[in-house]
C-alpha cells in the first residue's frame, strides 16, 4: 500500500477518533498522515529521507523540508482554550 492510501485512512480513522472524544489518538493518526503526505511529496521533488548514525531523524529531516518548501517565518495561530 502507498504513501497516500495509508495518509487517508490514518486521515479518516483520525477524524472518527474526533468524533469519539479520542483527541491523542486522533492527533497521533492525524500526525501521521500529514508525514506520510510529506514523504510522498518529497519524493515527487526527488528528495529521500536519509538513515544513519549521523543524520538527523526522519521526522526532523520532513520538519526541514517542509520549512524549506513553505517557509520557517510563518507563525502559526495560537489556540484558543
Amino acid at each position: 500500500m502507498g504513501l497516500k492510501k495509508k495518509a487517508e485512512q490514518n486521515w479518516k480513522t483520525g477524524e472518527q477518533l474526533i468524533e469519539s472524544g479520542h483527541f491523542d489518538s486522533a492527533a497521533n493518526r492525524l500526525y501521521y498522515a500529514l508525514y506520510q503526505l510529506v514523504t510522498e511529496y518529497a519524493k515527487t521533488q526527488g528528495v529521500r529521507w536519509k538513515r544513519g548514525k549521523n543524520t538527523p531523524g526522519v521526522h526532523k529531516q520532513a520538519e526541514n523540508f517542509v520549512k524549506k518548501q513553505f517557509g520557517s517565518d510563518k507563525k502559526m495561530a495560537p489556540i484558543n482554550k
